[in-house]
């Protein structure tokens, strides 16, 4: 166990080299950056599962941290910094306390995250501005496989995910029960680049624009098989909110959008 501790940054870890974390509960630390985690470059972090913490469900806990500003749970940083998360483990309700603050969950700042495997749970985060779930930035790459990301909120972009300038790849796996101003699961804007494959999108929430995702005008968005069904947008965009960016759909199932499935704004539907 790793709790109750506080730092500048890396509340709990802070890493610039090679970290395996197995059998760990990292709670209740406190930091500007990175309140559970602080990985830097070229540092690698390796995490798994298999140990009964803070819920009923045997897994690796990162949860109730908080930071001032980036990355309530693992805040990640630098071209060469890597994480790698494998199965059974649960990210949840870390805290954010500013109002220009991002990633409740995870903040990449540039670095590569990988999240593969099975029993893997982002949850119950708060942001003010950005990405409750995830922000993934500066050239970062984010990989989920298998991952629940839900019951993330924020008054911003991005409830579940928010990607700018970067690459996120997410194959299978749920995104629901999401909330943002736009893109409540989803804000993808400045030159981001998303490929969704055979996934979940369901139940979440735009108060404006892109209930389960949102896609800004310089960016590419191509989701592959799945289904969108039962997402909400105050304005447009139930499902997909495209504001004139590269969409592309091939073989989505769309059930029961509201106000839509998608914009006028969606370009290359098979």
């Amino acid at each position: 166990q790793i709790t109750d501790n506080s730092a500048s940054s890396g509340g709990g870890i802070s890493n610039d080299g090679t970290l395996v974390l197995t059998q760990v509960e990292i709670a209740d630390n406190q930091a500007n950056n990175g309140g559970g985690i602080e990985n830097l470059a070229p540092g690698t972090v390796q995490i798994s599962g298999n140990y009964l913490g803070l819920s009923s469900s045997s897994n690796s806990i990162i949860a109730d941290n908080s930071v001032l500003y980036y990355g309530g749970g693992i805040f990640n940083s630098g071209t060469n910094a890597t994480v790698e998360i494998t199965s059974n483990v649960e990210i949840s309700e870390n805290h954010l306390t500013t109002s220009t603050s991002a990633g409740a969950g995870i903040f990449n700042d540039g670095g590569t995250v990988s999240l593969m495997g099975t029993n893997i749970t982002i949850s119950d985060h708060e942001a003010f501005a950005f990405g409750a779930g995830i922000s993934n930035r500066s050239g970062g790459s984010l990989t989920l496989s298998g991952v629940d990301l839900t019951d993330n909120s924020t008054d911003g972009r991005g409830g579940g995910i928010d990607n700018q300038n970067s690459t996120v790849n997410i194959i299978g796996g749920s995104i629901y029960d999401n909330y943002a101003d736009d893109g409540g699961g989803i804000s993808n804007i400045l030159g981001g680049q998303v490929t969704i494959t055979n996934s979940n999108l369901s139940t979440n929430t735009a108060d404006n624009r892109g209930g389960a995702a949102y896609n800004d005008e310089d960016s590419s968005l191509t989701v592959i098989g799945g289904v969108i069904s039962g997402n909400s947008a105050g304005d447009d965009g139930g499902g997909i909110y495209n504001a004139n960016g590269s969409l592309t759909t091939d073989g989505v199932v769309f059930i029961n959008n509201q106000p839509n499935d998608v914009n006028n704004g969606l370009n290359n539907v098979n």
